[in-house]
């Protein structure tokens, strides 16, 4: 999956760590409250052509409240989050309400097998299907506002990975079912306003030399995971969590 890739390119000892031992993580209540969020834009656009205009921006709160129940928060976390949810949620449907018009698909899960070695899957928030035949992919984020810099890659603090997550996403549907959902754009929409309560985001057009350039380095990421060739790498922050534990292990 794209985040297997990420962290596998951020340190590979984090790639061994969590992906492929899953090494128990407490989950950050902020995690907790952007899988909430996910959850409840999934069952809204699942169900949005059922429910009458009036009442759809109570049941995106009511989905919310519900997936944030579902986790065990203490009671102060708990009301911390649902205000968040409650300052968060209807100023983006209100922003965003007049442009969900065109038929959609939430959370679509897909597979593919890229070489016999290979597996790749990835779960898209939302494609939206556009009158020339196309479909635009929108990944949702639950943080804060990046600049199209930052999410690029460009800036010093920023590593592109936002940006490669469309491009996995573009690899993802080309290949999919003879190209049955053509990409032509990609999108990443942030749920959280800025001071002036607007909801920024971003769109970008992946060319095919970005598709192929993500392919290759799929497949050789693939071939030195399978040949354990990164055992003696370390990544390049001195703080790593990761790589402390790897130097552990020749202790």
């Amino acid at each position: 999956a794209v985040t297997g890739l990420n962290n596998y390119l951020e340190c590979p000892w984090k790639y061994f760590y969590v992906n492929l031992l899953r090494i128990p993580q407490a989950q950050e209540k902020y995690f907790i409250f952007g899988t909430a969020v996910h959850e409840a834009l999934k069952d809204f656009f699942k169900h949005k052509n059922e429910l009458a205009s009036e009442k759809e921006k109570k049941f995106l709160m009511d989905r919310f409240e519900f997936y944030l129940k579902e986790n065990t928060l203490s009671q102060n976390d708990f009301e911390e989050l649902f205000k968040k949810g409650e300052e968060t949620l209807p100023i983006f449907y209100e922003n965003r309400k007049n442009e969900w018009g065109n038929p959609a698909i939430p959370e679509l899960s897909v597979t593919l097998v890229l070489s016999p070695k290979i597996t790749l899957k990835g779960k898209i928030d939302k494609i939206e299907f556009l009158e020339n035949g196309t479909v635009k992919v929108t990944d949702f984020k639950t943080g804060h506002y990046k600049t199209r810099n930052e999410i690029e890659g460009k800036t010093k603090n920023s590593n592109g990975d936002i940006l490669r997550q469309l491009v996995f996403y573009n690899l993802l549907l080309n290949k999919y079912k003879n190209s049955k959902y053509k990409m032509s754009v990609g999108e990443i929409d942030f749920v959280q306003p800025d001071e002036k309560m607007r909801n920024r985001r971003e769109l970008f057009y992946i060319g095919g030399e970005e598709i192929n350039e993500l392919e290759n380095l799929i497949k050789k990421t693939a071939v030195e995971i399978m040949n354990l060739s990164f055992m003696n790498s370390r990544c390049k922050d001195s703080g790593c969590q990761y790589c402390a534990l790897r130097n552990m292990m020749e202790s």
